[in-house]
């Protein structure tokens, strides 16, 4: 849902909805590779990558914008979306942040302008903190949780509320990790409470929590966090795949910083 603005990107026919994702997960696949093996050339035999992640880099940034170019405006944000996604994880911050002020001044937009993806306004939200401006992207962050509060708070289906809901906790998330590792401890203990505070019975929330709180040090708090979401998704019989793969991702990450679930 994070390509879409107040709802799900809306595609003029089911092929480019399937263009689209199609070339989020390659280009996620391709970027995380690269990102992580920057000098990496051999084939993966899980996906239809060629050898040189550079190179697919490359090509899919290529598809994209061509299909921004050709594509309806609302398509055309959610492909540009992917790129400027792209460019950050390989830290090619100069690209991304010029890819954005071809938009415009997204942050300026009205809360229920929902042709600009949500994806979008986060990666707006957090550019600053790429060039040094930690205090902006905080205040930027605030500004695009504050949104998603009104958002959640004037919804009319149960469906948008929790959709806004999920989004705000991404956005305090995000704000959390960015106060921890600019030193500001304090700051981002609230800003965990925000997260705890703002959806306490979404497993989902939890894990974000445990993220904020295992970036802190907090390892004990971040394991109990996600012994939380696990009940609240076993007292749910929530046990969709999207949910799994978040609570195992969490995990995972707790582990890679020494922490065992």
């Amino acid at each position: 849902d994070a390509l879409g603005g107040g709802a799900p990107v809306s595609s003029s026919s089911s092929s480019s909805v399937h263009t689209l994702s199609g070339l989020v997960r390659l280009m996620d696949n391709a970027c995380t590779l690269l990102a992580s093996h920057p000098h990496h050339h051999h084939p993966s035999s899980s996906s239809s990558l060629s050898a040189a992640p550079s190179a697919d880099v490359e090509r899919l940034l290529a598809q994209c914008r061509s299909l921004a170019s050709t594509s309806a405006p609302l398509e055309a944000l959610a492909y540009t979306s992917v790129i400027v996604a792209a460019l950050v994880t390989l830290r090619r911050f100069d690209e991304a942040r010029a890819e954005l002020a071809r938009i415009g001044s997204i942050e300026q937009r009205a809360d229920d302008d929902d042709t600009v993806p949500f994806m979008l306004r986060k990666l707006d939200a957090e550019m600053p903190k790429h060039f040094g401006r930690t205090d902006a992207a905080s205040k930027r962050l605030a500004a695009l949780a504050a949104m998603c509060g009104r958002r959640a708070a004037t919804a009319d289906a149960k469906k948008d509320k929790n959709l806004w809901e999920r989004r705000r906790v991404d956005v305090l998330a995000a704000a959390a990790a960015l106060r921890f590792t600019s030193g500001d401890a304090v700051a981002g203990a609230q800003a965990c409470a925000s997260i705890r505070d703002a959806c306490p019975t979404d497993p989902r929330a939890w894990c974000q929590l445990a993220y904020a709180q295992v970036m802190c040090g907090a390892d004990e708090s971040a394991r109990n966090s996600v012994a939380r979401a696990q009940e609240l998704a076993d007292a749910e019989k929530n046990h969709d795949d999207k949910l799994k793969a978040e609570l195992e991702a969490t995990r995972v990450t707790l582990g890679r910083f020494g922490v065992a679930p």
